[in-house]
């Protein structure tokens, strides 16, 4: 959660010094209580801010005026007490697209407060798909106005289906210019559902146990012909008139994908093309991936000519300018907080123990992995990168979604810290 978003927000009024000063708006939403049986009017505010540009629901502020009281006990604990997967679930229950959110205690002067900080959904709009008696409507577009969740007017739901349009044409320019530099007659299309590729001259049929295997290399060449490959396959290709086409393959890459642009971080693998993964991010809806290891071998202009998803690419812009991943710890007195700072200590101690935690508590693991001060990580690259690598290969494919996200703003953070003073450098 971004601290100086928090502190800028958090400051009191001038007329009246137990208030808030800042008001509520379009990312900003108070409420004095907390209660579980309030979740369809708090998911309405998330999914209004999701379709809007995000925001903060703080629990802890009077209504008129904005009183500033703290959560009381019974409200603190309810906030704190269910899982945040369980939050999750009931988000994505009622909502589609996902909403990515967090949730957290923030304490200001004594007083503890909750906090729901929403991001901006990358895909819009978030559609109501369950009904809520006089709350939530199924099909309901809800958006924030100022101080207000309601059912989106026409201009905004415009200007949304404009910008997702404009993210798919830019796209398939990005698309045409890569066939453009190839050349059309020596361009084939691959569907990666039915294993078909499609050319000017033939077509090629994968077998299904081959689709996973495709291999996109550098260098190497085609046994029948001396040219240039795009492509390798492990196994055997087919035409369509059963005639097979042999390949030898040389120095060769995973097809790229979020886990690969992971992989190659996290095993320090050597990148023969730092832009075309940089494309790859730049056009991902996924935000939180590694970007400075392989921005650090490209021209510090690379990244203002290249085409992308305008959520990604100012996310990347963002991250270069300020820090987002970095954590401080808080002393809230909680049960978080006290798993935060035992896994902060094991992590300063280099306790390989910590990659027996329970599920449950690898969230808190990742969070304190981003408390860890930059200097300690660099001195102890080695111990960081293998404790990453190895909760990636045991654990990473079973987590659950709001434990992958932490695990992902962890590996963030590392590559944040080894890598940009290397990119920032040339700027």
């Amino acid at each position: 959660m971004n601290e100086k978003r928090l502190q800028r927000i958090f400051q009191k009024s001038t007329q009246n010094s137990g208030c808030i000063g800042t008001q509520e708006g379009y990312t900003i939403e108070y409420k004095q209580n907390f209660g579980w049986g309030s979740m369809p009017e708090y998911v309405r505010a998330m999914a209004a801010m999701a379709n809007n540009k995000g925001g903060h629901i703080i629990f802890g502020i009077k209504d008129k005026p904005h009183v500033m009281t703290g959560l009381n006990d019974k409200s603190l604990k309810k906030f704190e007490e269910r899982d945040l997967s369980v939050w999750s679930n009931f988000v994505r229950e009622h909502f589609e697209p996902a909403i990515e959110f967090e949730r957290d205690i923030y304490e200001f002067e004594g007083n503890k407060y909750g906090i729901i900080e929403v991001h901006e959904a990358t895909t819009k709009p978030v559609i109501c798909k369950k009904y809520v008696e006089e709350k939530l409507k199924i099909g309901a577009i809800y958006y924030r106005y100022k101080a207000e969740n309601t059912e989106i007017q026409y201009a905004e739901l415009r200007s949304i289906l404009d910008e997702e349009t404009k993210k798919i044409n830019s796209l398939w320019m990005d698309k045409i210019r890569q066939i453009s530099m190839a050349g059309v007659s020596n361009t084939m299309i691959l569907n990666t559902s039915s294993g078909k590729l499609y050319g000017e001259k033939n077509s090629l049929y994968i077998s299904s146990e081959l689709l996973n295997q495709i291999r996109f290399v550098d260098k190497g060449k085609f046994v029948e012909t001396d040219g240039e490959p795009v492509l390798s396959i492990v196994g055997e290709v087919k035409k369509t008139q059963e005639t097979p086409i042999s390949v030898t393959i040389g120095e060769k890459e995973v097809a790229l994908s979020n886990n690969r642009i992971i992989e190659c971080f996290l095993f320090q693998e050597k990148v023969s093309n730092s832009a075309e993964y940089m494309k790859f991010i730049l056009n991902s809806q996924a935000k939180n991936l590694p970007v400075f290891y392989y921005l650090k071998n490209l021209p510090r202009d690379y990244i203002e000519h290249v085409v992308g998803y305008s959520g990604s690419k100012e996310h990347v812009e963002t991250r270069i300018k300020e820090s987002l991943y970095q954590e401080k710890l808080r002393d809230t007195g909680t049960i978080a907080y006290r798993k935060k700072i035992k896994m902060q200590e094991a992590l300063l101690a280099q306790d390989n123990s910590v990659l027996a935690v329970a599920e449950d508590d690898l969230k808190y693991l990742f969070c304190a992995i981003r408390t860890v001060d930059a200097r300690i990580i660099i001195q102890n690259k080695d111990y960081f990168m293998l404790l990453l690598r190895n909760i990636y290969e045991d654990k990473y494919q079973n987590m659950k979604q709001n434990t992958s996200a932490e695990f992902k703003k962890a590996i963030c953070y590392v590559d944040e810290v080894l890598n940009k003073q290397n990119y920032s450098a040339k700027i």
